[in-house]
């Protein structure tokens, strides 16, 4: 692990799916009904929490949709670097993701009336406070808190602002353009603070050889 330990104050958030109605099934309907269920228990088990997903960022990346990390490359609790952005300290990420957050800090910052505030945190080697059965984001290092007094666990994503507060109507967008999720967007409790990143080690090695070459050498670091 890298040198400093990980801020110990770092909120947490929910990950829950809503259920999709269903009419009265007969049949062969009513298996797959069933069926659909089923998926919806794990899904449920796996915190898959998303309203949307996008599939294809910048040249190189792709959304991965599941919320297991390992299952895309990452070990928990592996190898970790210090990360900071324009001299704000954001503790510790995975290493090789810090390309990715600056060039989304990039574009997401300027956006934040008033910009960051020294409410920020990635690594944390814990379980999902809020869903105790999956691993958190933030113990792979692939999960970034941002202002997160103003931008609570529980908080709406959209139609809030204010002075720090993170606007819904850009960072949707601005996550998905390098395969994040932002927490604004998670269903049940949502999580406007927390961004996570959804691609494998690979797919950033290939989006740093392209089409992050530029904007890796952006104005952060």
């Amino acid at each position: 692990m890298g040198a400093a330990p990980a801020p110990a104050n770092i909120r947490t958030w929910s990950q829950s799916v809503t259920a999709t109605p269903w009419a009265k099934p007969s049949g062969q309907r009513k298996y797959r009904r069933r069926l659909v269920i089923g998926l919806a228990i794990v899904c449920v088990a796996l915190g898959l929490a998303v309203s949307a997903w996008p599939e294809e960022g910048q040249p190189g990346l792709r959304q991965n949709r599941s919320q297991d990390p390992s299952s895309f490359g990452w070990v928990r609790a592996g190898a970790m670097v210090p990360f900071s952005w324009q001299g704000n300290n954001f503790g510790e990420v995975a290493a090789g993701t810090e390309r990715l957050w600056t060039a989304m800090l990039d574009e997401l910052v300027p956006a934040i009336p008033g910009g960051l505030t020294n409410e920020l945190g990635c690594y944390q080697n814990r379980r999902n406070a809020n869903n105790p059965g999956v691993w958190s984001f933030h113990s792979y290092g692939l999960a970034c808190d941002i202002n997160y007094g103003d931008n609570p666990n529980g908080a709406a994503g959209y139609g809030r602002s204010g002075l720090h507060v993170i606007p819904g109507e850009v960072a949707t967008d601005i996550a998905a353009k390098y395969c994040m999720l932002w927490g604004g967007d998670f269903r049940g409790v949502t999580d406007p603070m927390h961004f996570e990143i959804h691609v494998t080690p690979a797919q950033i090695s290939v989006w740093l050889a392209g089409a992050g070459a530029a904007a890796a050498a952006g104005p952060g670091g």
